[in-house]
C-alpha cells in the first residue's frame, strides 16, 4: 500500500517527472559510456522502465472511472473531488 498522501493525479505528476528525468539520463549514458554493449545495455534499460512508467501513468488517467487505482499493482487512493457518486 502507498503513502496515504500520494493520490492519483500526485502519482501522475511523479511519473511525468521520473519519464523526463530518465530521458535526461538516457543522454548522459550515451555520452558517458563508451563501450557500445554496456551503453546499449543501459538504455534499453532505461527504455524500458520508461515505456512501464508511462504506460501506468496512462492508466491512473482513468481509474478514477472504474473506482480503484493501482500502480503496479499497488492500490492507490483516489482524490475525492474525483470520486465518481456510484463508487
Amino acid at each position: 500500500m502507498l503513502p496515504a498522501w500520494i493520490d492519483a493525479e500526485t502519482l501522475r505528476w511523479i511519473i511525468l517527472i521520473s519519464i523526463v528525468v530518465l530521458i535526461v539520463f538516457m543522454f548522459w549514458v550515451a555520452r558517458a559510456i563508451r563501450k557500445s554493449f554496456v551503453r546499449i545495455t543501459v538504455m534499453v534499460l532505461i527504455s524500458a522502465l520508461g515505456f512501464g512508467l508511462w504506460v501506468q501513468q496512462d492508466g491512473l488517467a482513468d481509474c478514477a472511472k472504474d473506482c480503484s487505482c493501482s500502480l503496479f499493482g499497488m492500490s492507490v487512493e483516489i482524490p475525492s473531488n474525483r470520486i465518481p457518486d456510484f463508487c
